[in-house]
């Protein structure tokens, strides 16, 4: 076993959708940089709130399991997207995402009537600083990329994500669920260097450390290809084990286990 699958316990990666996950989202929640034991959660629907408390009875049901990490199924997550938030020691922590809406700031909230464009947060991201800082509060952030350890959900009622309860005419469920874990004593968090891409259209918006939106055009079968999730579990493993046993016939291994804290 490696150090990094020594360095944290198994969670879960949960992904609500309508039935498909893009295949390289798919094949990033099997690669070694995700702890090894950790399960694979799907729930498929179109009424989201619905679907993240689905999501979270399924997690609480499976008690080996210490941190859920939401991945919404419009995620590009880097490969080491997941160390990057576990290293951060935070129980509510989110990578730093767009949302697909001009002028795309970032789905990180400063206050209740602010939210985050990038530029705001270079200085955040080449410090590799983790929100709240000093001079950078922050209230809330959205569930594209977001890992709660499992005191959190313990200690919240259920359901724990609810609609209407901000703004009776939005969802705003990721909000309502920022507000009642700070109430429970675990504050949202934002780690600037673990970015995520959101895709949308043919192109997936990434934070460039620039200040900038970066949009990067992907190959069809990157980005776009869905493939129908594999309720076997035991298939999925193997492909956890083929991914890792790969890495290291490539020579990928120190990447794949190397400190959190480092950056390609």
């Amino acid at each position: 076993m490696s150090q990094r699958q020594q360095r944290w316990p198994p969670g879960a990666i949960f992904c609500p959708n309508r039935g498909e996950v893009g295949a390289n989202l798919w094949a990033w929640s099997l690669t070694g940089s995700v702890p090894w034991g950790s399960r694979p959660i799907s729930v498929e629907g179109s009424q989201v709130a619905w679907q993240r408390n689905v999501g979270v009875e399924q997690f609480l049901d499976q008690h080996q399991l210490e941190w859920l990490l939401c991945l919404d199924s419009d995620m590009a997550p880097e490969w080491d997207q997941l160390p990057r938030l576990l290293a951060s020691d935070r129980p509510v922590v989110s990578a730093l995402c767009l949302t697909r809406g001009f002028p795309f700031p970032t789905t990180a909230w400063a206050a209740a009537d602010r939210v985050y464009r990038v530029t705001d947060l270079v200085d955040a991201m080449a410090a590799d600083a983790t929100l709240p800082a000093p001079g950078l509060p922050l209230v809330a952030v959205g569930t594209g990329a977001l890992l709660i350890w499992r005191d959190v959900l313990e200690r919240m009622a259920s359901p724990w994500f609810r609609c209407g309860q901000v703004d009776p005419q939005l969802l705003q469920e990721d909000t309502n669920f920022c507000d009642r874990a700070a109430a429970a004593g675990f504050p949202p968090a934002v780690v600037t260097g673990a970015r995520v891409g959101h895709r949308t259209g043919g192109v997936t918006l990434w934070p460039g450390a620039d200040g900038r939106v970066w949009a990067q055009w992907a190959a069809t079968e990157d980005v776009r290809s869905p493939i129908r999730i594999r309720e076997d579990e035991e298939v999925l493993h193997e492909r956890q084990r083929q991914a890792v046993a790969a890495a290291r016939l490539n020579g990928r291994e120190s990447a794949i286990v190397a400190d959190a804290g480092s950056r390609r």
